[in-house]
């Protein structure tokens, strides 16, 4: 066997396991006191399998936080990646860096509630939607994050648009990614998101709506509540 950063490897390639240098992999370790002393012969739990054990638990509960959220992505979209520069024009650029503002003060624990970003495809609004999840996720923050067609699916299912609804009522934090996107002829998920947003603004809670509907263009998110 050969010693490979702190742990034992097998010196067979087609294993993969590390072992614990310090403890063998038993994630114990016995006290170093002399004979006759109080702690002689006693065990402790091995700090280095501890140290690693925490991390992986830590990350295990931080997917789980991403999948309860609806991030299903690899999670690139972070914030700190968002780069107001990528636009080509300076009104552009202000007005990326003015959204990313914007999601940077409502993600904060005395930001305002309620915040829409608007504009036309490609300026960032989903990688700001889904940063800023990804960002409540890391803070362990209660959080749904939802893209407007799987919102369109689930109003519309009659087994489980209840409970659906439910959910996104009672959730602290929800992030509504796309408003608008999906067909809607006879109003019915405007109502629907209509009464979600009435129920989340009337409790205080905090929602960020992005959309790609346009003043410019005679459209509006107003209508939808």
């Amino acid at each position: 066997q050969t010693t490979h950063q702190g742990s034992i490897r097998s010196a067979n390639p087609t294993e993969h396991t590390d072992v614990c240098a310090t403890c063998g992999g038993t994630r114990w370790v016995r006290v170093g006191s002399a004979f006759g002393q109080p702690d002689f012969g006693k065990m402790r739990a091995c700090s280095d399998c501890a140290s690693e054990l925490f991390e992986q638990a830590h990350l295990r509960l931080i997917q789980a936080q991403y999948r309860q959220a609806g991030i299903v992505r690899d999670h690139s979209a972070r914030l700190d990646r968002f780069a107001p520069s990528f636009q080509d024009e300076e009104k552009g650029k202000a007005a990326a860096q003015a959204a990313l503002a914007s999601v940077m003060m409502w993600s904060a624990p005395e930001g305002p509630g309620f915040v829409i970003l608007t504009g036309p495809p490609g300026v960032g609004k989903s990688h700001l939607a889904e940063g800023v999840g990804v960002a409540l996720c890391e803070r362990s923050e209660q959080i749904m994050y939802v893209r407007w067609e799987e919102f369109a699916d689930l109003a519309r299912d009659p087994d489980g648009s209840s409970e659906y609804l439910r959910r996104l009522r009672g959730v602290y934090w929800l992030v509504v990614d796309d408003v608008g996107a999906a067909y809607d002829p006879r109003g019915y998920l405007r109502v629907k998101l209509a009464e979600v947003l009435t129920s989340r603004i009337d409790a205080g809670k905090r929602t960020l709506l992005t959309s790609n509907l346009s003043p410019e263009r005679g459209e509006s998110v107003d209508h939808f509540w």
